[in-house]
């Protein structure tokens, strides 16, 4: 398969066989040509690429005056439509060098990736995957069609899988991934860390599986949202906001009448926005008149958004983003589910970049439930800011001499190693 960017797509354009969205997703058929709302489409998923085992056709098989083009118009689709031709052809018979898979992984160069990066590679190209198939959910919802049950299923099926098998690699994943559209990622990470959260509460298969579908479809309610209010650069004006505030609502139809999920998953949906105290919305409920998959679905909600950019503000570091939890979540949050969600975070949340005290700079691997001021660092650079070539682990219980003076910023981080 032949992956091609969304920009170099054209209307008009055809292939010898079927483009993909994903695995299980086709844009378009054998020679079919792509219209100018595919390509839309494409860009308001956030899909940055598509896939195909076929070769571009002819020329002159894509006619652009047919598109009510004018004769400059066509002439410069045509130049950039040879631009694609060649390019594609150029890549037959072969996988491109920027293709990341785990083919090209193992057989092409298993000497310049080593094992940890090929992992995380598959990772992020299966959360790639997750993100591409909630977004046609989503948009297909939108367009007042009805929502796949069962590609929600598989996703989660597969996203409970990968937890179990390593839950910090997935805590590390979803630091990482805020490409693309934001409703969509974030439905992704927050079922990934309500799911991780789920299993710390010890949850049975069947329970996470639920928590799992309420967490990821909870914001399901957006598609009936004006998209000019969700993009919305700036602060929101009370009718924006009131309107906002009633995604909740359309959620829990959306998933209890229309699309006939159980009551407990839809409650995800319609309560992921209240709070302990009954400061939330839509019901200004408190405590335990709120359900608890919809208290983890809170709190995992609250600290994802928060480290994830929005048109409105930039994005928070993990470590600021778990101290505003716990400053303003003792109330809010249940107390019980915050504290498992600490000791399983830390202070310093999985994939956070700290400085010690001796000016060793370290990433953060793993949390220490019982001392979360104390987890365990990777040294990325030593005291001298030269790179650590054996990448030392240390838990920091154990050294009494070493201490985090600061959380680091990634793009900090450049100008602490000059």
């Amino acid at each position: 398969m032949k992956k091609i960017k969304t920009s170099d797509l054209r209307p008009g354009l055809k292939f010898t066989k079927s483009i993909y969205i994903d695995p299980n997703n086709i844009l378009v058929g054998p020679r079919v040509p792509i219209k100018q709302k595919d390509i839309e489409r494409l860009l308001a998923w956030g899909i940055n690429e598509v896939e195909t085992a076929g070769e571009v056709l002819d020329l002159g098989n894509t006619d652009f005056k047919a598109l009510g083009l004018k004769d400059n118009e066509v002439a410069k689709k045509e130049d950039e439509l040879k631009k694609i031709v060649e390019k594609q052809n150029s890549l037959k018979g072969r996988e491109t060098q920027k293709d990341n898979s785990l083919k090209y992984i193992e057989i092409s160069t298993p000497q310049e990736i080593d094992e940890e990066e090929a992992d995380n590679i598959k990772l992020e190209r299966k959360h790639d995957e997750w993100v591409r198939r909630i977004g046609v959910i989503f948009t297909e919802v939108r367009d007042l069609k009805e929502l796949n049950k069962n590609s929600c299923k598989s996703i989660i099926q597969q996203i409970i899988q990968y937890v179990q098998e390593d839950k910090i690699s997935m805590i590390k994943l979803v630091q990482r991934k805020n490409e693309g559209d934001y409703l969509f990622t974030h439905s992704v990470n927050v079922s990934i860390l309500a799911i991780i959260l789920g299993l710390n509460l010890s949850y049975d298969n069947n329970e996470l599986r639920n928590l799992g579908l309420g967490a990821l479809l909870m914001d399901i309610g957006m598609v009936r949202i004006p998209t000019r209010i969700i993009y919305k650069k700036g602060k929101l004006s009370e009718d924006e906001f009131n309107k906002i505030q009633t995604h909740p609502l359309h959620g829990y139809r959306i998933l209890a009448q229309d699309a006939n999920f159980s009551n407990e998953i839809a409650l995800c949906a319609l309560e992921h926005q209240e709070r302990c105290d009954g400061t939330g919305y839509p019901r200004k409920m408190k405590g335990d008149e709120i359900s608890e998959y919809a208290k983890i679905s809170a709190i995992v909600d609250a600290y994802e958004a928060m480290t994830k950019k929005r048109s409105y503000r930039q994005e928070l570091i993990s470590h600021k983003a778990m101290q505003n939890i716990l400053s303003t979540g003792q109330e809010r949050f249940d107390h019980d589910i915050l504290n498992v969600f600490l000791k399983l975070m830390g202070i310093y949340p999985i994939g956070s970049y700290i400085q010690l005290n001796n000016n060793c700079i370290g990433l953060v691997v793993e949390a220490d439930p019982k001392l979360p001021m104390r987890p365990n660092i990777k040294i990325l650079r030593d005291e001298a800011g030269e790179k650590v070539a054996d990448e030392t682990i240390i838990k920091l219980s154990n050294e009494n001499d070493l201490f985090i003076i600061k959380a680091v910023d990634e793009k900090e981080l450049i100008d602490i190693i000059k």
